[in-house]
Formats: C-alpha cells, sequence, structure tokens
C-alpha cells in the first residue's frame, strides 16, 4: 500500500485510466493470485499494478530496489519470425549462436513469454519481443517472473541448435560476467525510421512509416505529454 500510494502520489495523472475503487479492486485480486515472498516478487506484482493503471502509456515506471541482481547474463537474445534466437554469447559458447531458446531453468519458453507479455507495456508487439529478448537475459528480470521464482540459484538455457542437437548451458546467479558477449545477426541490421506514433486526445492521432515523415509533417510543433495532459510540452520527436 505504501508503494502504491506513493505512486499515485508523484505520478502525473494515476487515475486517468481507472478509479480508485477499481484499482484496489486489482490490487486485491493480485494478492489474492500472487504471493510476495521476495523483492523480486514485489517487482512483477508492482509491475502489473502499472500497467493496469496506465496500459501502453508508460512503460517506465517501476520499483528498483537496491539488492537487486541487475547483471545481465553473458547470452544475448532476438525475436525471429516467433522464435527466441541466441545473436550474442562468450567466445566459449559460439555453437549456441542462433539456437532457438527452448527453456530457462526447465520452464518453457512460451510459459515465460506469457510472464513477460503481462507485465510489459507496449503499443506494438516490435517492442514486445525487444522486451522479451531483453528480460531473458536480465538477472533480475527472470527472477521477478512468477514461472521462474524461486527456481535454483544459476541459470541454465536449453539451446535447439540448427543440427538438431539440444544444448544446455548454465551461468552462476552470483558471477560478474562483464560485457563479454559478441553480437551477430543472421541478416542486416540497421536502426531504420520504422516507427509509430500516437498522442491521445485527438492532438495528433497518426502512424506514419517512418520518423522523417513525422519530421517533415509536424516539425517541432507543440504536442501533448501523454503522462501530463493536463499540461503541453515542447517535445522533440
Amino acid at each position: 500500500n505504501k508503494l502504491v500510494n506513493l505512486l499515485i502520489e508523484k505520478h502525473a495523472n494515476p487515475f486517468l485510466f481507472i478509479t480508485k475503487e477499481e484499482l484496489d479492486s486489482y490490487i486485491n485480486d493480485l494478492l489474492d493470485e500472487y504471493s510476495l515472498d521476495d523483492e523480486y516478487d514485489l517487482m512483477y506484482v508492482f509491475g502489473l499494478i502499472v500497467k493496469r493503471m496506465f496500459g501502453k502509456y508508460d512503460s517506465h515506471t517501476e520499483i528498483i530496489v537496491d539488492s537487486y541482481i541487475r547483471e545481465s547474463l553473458p547470452i544475448k537474445f532476438k525475436v525471429i519470425d516467433g522464435d527466441v534466437r541466441v545473436i550474442g554469447v562468450n567466445n566459449d559458447d559460439k555453437e549456441l549462436m542462433f539456437g532457438k531458446l527452448l527453456s530457462v531453468n526447465e520452464v518453457d519458453i512460451n510459459v515465460l513469454i506469457d510472464d513477460i507479455s503481462k507485465v510489459v507495456s507496449y503499443s506494438t508487439d516490435e517492442w514486445l519481443d525487444v522486451m522479451i529478448a531483453d528480460w531473458l537475459h536480465l538477472k533480475m528480470r527472470l527472477k521477478s517472473l512468477p514461472s521462474f521464482a524461486n527456481n535454483g540459484g544459476n541459470f541454465t538455457y536449453k539451446i535447439l541448435l540448427d543440427d538438431g542437437s539440444i544444448k544446455d548451458v548454465s551461468f552462476e546467479s552470483d558471477k560478474m560476467y562483464g560485457d563479454t558477449v559478441d553480437i551477430k545477426l543472421p541478416f542486416k541490421y540497421g536502426r531504420g525510421f520504422n516507427y509509430s506514433y500516437e498522442v491521445i486526445d485527438d492532438y495528433l492521432r497518426t502512424s506514419l512509416e517512418t520518423r522523417k515523415e513525422l519530421y517533415n509533417l509536424i516539425g517541432y510543433e507543440k504536442v501533448i505529454d501523454i503522462r501530463s495532459p493536463e499540461n503541453e510540452c515542447e517535445r522533440n520527436i
């Protein structure tokens, strides 16, 4: 309750999409469904509350506790054609490159993706794919997932290789790996200009193929900050 009250106090518009009564009811339902055994459970449930309050319009508000293990693991992924593929490993695990992730600590990848999808705020499927890949190599994110909670001290990934064989690779929870990952992609990749924008309250409601078109359309016009719709702000888009 203290955290929720702090969120209500600090956020620009906490009841834009939900009433106080609806929020209280939702929190009670969450507490019936999820146990809060540690700070990682709290992180996940708080994320669900934020998503219920603000929908796709707030992907930044979250709780971070000092004791969280913030290190990433030396393996990175990308969602490609619906599969989670390895795109980054250290020199000792090169054979895993472009393999398909099947599970983490024996938890099926589809179960993990479902947990992530429930808590991540997103307005496009592409952004959800980015977040899925990101969560799957971050220690504190994995440890917060309900299906993963209290599931051993290490992180063991099961990877299906291109030759049909399956290999397990494990990483220690408390080891500091540093940035030793060599990232490769099986295709040419650039940042590009494939973004879409939506500002609520009909000030600007459009979806464009490129940011360049957006620049040409509105330049540096005033738009409404969706996190604080009562106040206009200068926003360089």
